[in-house]
C-alpha cells in the first residue's frame, strides 16, 4: 500500500503492477490505481473520480492533480516501481495563498484610504517569483483607478489619497508567484465606502474686479467628485449659491475692503482645512482733484487753460475704457451740459479759445469715468473771469519821422 499525503489531500491506494506492457489480472491495464480511501480538504476541487472503487490511470492522476496544483508529497521511495510514470516532485510542495494569509483590512475616509496587510506568512511558503500589487477601483467597475507594485514585501500598509464621499471602492491585493493554481485567491479585495466632507480646500485664490463687482478663481481640489462644489465667502459670509465651477463673480458690491475666501463642499458638509484668502478693495470712483484754470493772450486771442489731477488709480485691467469727462455749461443752463468732451486716462488738460462758440459766462466741471461708471462732477467753475490781468507789452520804442513835411512819432512794441 502506497500513501500520498500533503496539506490538501491524503490518498491511500493499492497499486498492482505487472510486467511492463502486460495486462493485469482482472483485465486491468498497466499502472492502474484503485482508490481505497480519500480524505479531501475543504477546497472546491472535485475528488469524486478518486473515491473508493473507482479505477484511474496514474498518468491521469498525475496530470489532473498537477494541473490543479493540489499540494501533495511525491512518492519518492519506490518510484522506479511505477515505471517512472509518476515522477518524484511532479507537483511543487507549495501551498496556495488565501485571503486569511495576508490579514487584509481597509479603512477609508474622504482624506484617503489605508490598506493594511501582512505578508509574513506568505513569505514563509517558499513561493518563487512572488509579486504583490495593490490597486483600487470603484465597486462594479473593471478598470483600476490606480495600482502600485509593493517593492518592499516587509511593508504592512499602503495609503491612497483623497476619495469621494458616498462612493463604494474595492481595494485589492493581487499576489502572483511561479506556482499559481486555481486554489490561489489571486485577487483579494475588500470594499470600503468613505463618508464626510472634502478632505481639502483649494490651494490658492486669485481675485480681480471692477467698481461694483469682483471675480474669484481657484484650482480644483482632488478628487473631483460628482457632488463637489465651492462656496465663495466675503468677510466670512457666504455669497450666492455654491458653484461646481472653479471661478465665480459677485456683483453689486459697495465700495470697501473685502476678505475673499473659498471652501470646498459636498453633500456631507464643507472642509475644515484652512481656507485660501486674499484682500480686495472695491474702489469708489471719485472726480479729479486740483482743478485749475489759467488765462493768457496769444496772438491777440484770449485763452483759458484747464488742468486737473487724477484722484484714484485702478489696479484692475479687465475694463480698458477709463478717463475723464469735461462738461461745458451755458450761462443760466446748468441742469444739462451743452458740450461734453471725453479725455483718455493720461490726458489731464485742455485749452479753450475765447471766440464766438463760447460765451463769456461759460462754466465747466470735470468727472472721472471707468467702464460705464461715472463719478460725481467737480464744482462748476467759470471758464473766463470777469477781470483778466494782462501783462503790458514789452520792448516799447518811439521814433520821430517827417512825413509830407509833417513831424510824426512812431511807437513800436
Amino acid at each position: 500500500m502506497w500513501s500520498v499525503r500533503g496539506p490538501c489531500v491524503v490518498l491511500i491506494f493499492h497499486l498492482v503492477v505487472g510486467a511492463a506492457g502486460q495486462e493485469l489480472a482482472g483485465g486491468g491495464e498497466e499502472n492502474i490505481v484503485r482508490g481505497d480511501n480519500i480524505v479531501p480538504d475543504d477546497s472546491d476541487y472535485d475528488y469524486s473520480q478518486f473515491l473508493p472503487g473507482n479505477d484511474f490511470h496514474v498518468n491521469d492522476f498525475q496530470d489532473d492533480v498537477c494541473d490543479n496544483e493540489i499540494c501533495w508529497s511525491s512518492i519518492c521511495s519506490g518510484a522506479e516501481d511505477l515505471d517512472n510514470t509518476m515522477q518524484c516532485g511532479c507537483c511543487p510542495n507549495k501551498r496556495p495563498v488565501k485571503l486569511e494569509d495576508i490579514d487584509l483590512t481597509v479603512s477609508c475616509s474622504p482624506s484617503g484610504a489605508v490598506v493594511r496587510y501582512n505578508l509574513t506568512d506568505v513569505l514563509g511558503f517558499g513561493l518563487e517569483n512572488l509579486t504583490v500589487v495593490i490597486s483600487y477601483q470603484m465597486e462594479g467597475e473593471q478598470d483600476s483607478l490606480d495600482s502600485q507594485e509593493v517593492e518592499d514585501l516587509d511593508d504592512t500598509e499602503f495609503s491612497w489619497p483623497g476619495l469621494c464621499s458616498g462612493v463604494s471602492y474595492q481595494f485589492c491585493v493581487e499576489v502572483t508567484h511561479a506556482h499559481m493554481s486555481k486554489l490561489d485567491e489571486q485577487n483579494m479585495c475588500q470594499a470600503c465606502t468613505p463618508h464626510g466632507p472634502p478632505a481639502s480646500n483649494p490651494s490658492s485664490l486669485l481675485v480681480s474686479g471692477g467698481l461694483t463687482y469682483l471675480s474669484a478663481s481657484w484650482p480644483a481640489v482632488s478628487p473631483q467628485c460628482d457632488d463637489l462644489t465651492y462656496q465663495v465667502l466675503l468677510n466670512g459670509v457666504t455669497q450666492d449659491q455654491p458653484t461646481d465651477k472653479t471661478s465665480h463673480m459677485i456683483s453689486f458690491l459697495d465700495p470697501g475692503l473685502y476678505n475673499v475666501s473659498v471652501r470646498a463642499e459636498n453633500s456631507e458638509g464643507y472642509s475644515s482645512q484652512p481656507l485660501p484668502s486674499t484682500l480686495y478693495t472695491i474702489t469708489e470712483i471719485t472726480p479729479p482733484v486740483d482743478v485749475q484754470v489759467t488765462h493768457a493772450v496769444s496772438h491777440g486771442s484770449l485763452l483759458a487753460q484747464v488742468r486737473w489731477n487724477k484722484s484714484i488709480d485702478f489696479e484692475e485691467e479687465s475694463l480698458t475704457r477709463r478717463g475723464y469727462l469735461l462738461n461745458l455749461y451755458n450761462s443760466g443752463e446748468e441742469d444739462m451740459p451743452a458740450v461734453i468732451e471725453e479725455f483718455s486716462w493720461d490726458e489731464m488738460d485742455k485749452t479753450f479759445l475765447f471766440d464766438s462758440s463760447l460765451s463769456w459766462n461759460t462754466k465747466f466741471s470735470v468727472q472721472t469715468f471707468f467702464g460705464n461708471h461715472e463719478s460725481n462732477e467737480t464744482e462748476l467753475t467759470e471758464l473766463f473771469s470777469d477781470a483778466i490781468e494782462l501783462s503790458p507789452p514789452e520792448d516799447v520804442t518811439v521814433r520821430n519821422v517827417v512825413i509830407n513835411d509833417t513831424l510824426a512819432a512812431v511807437i513800436d512794441w
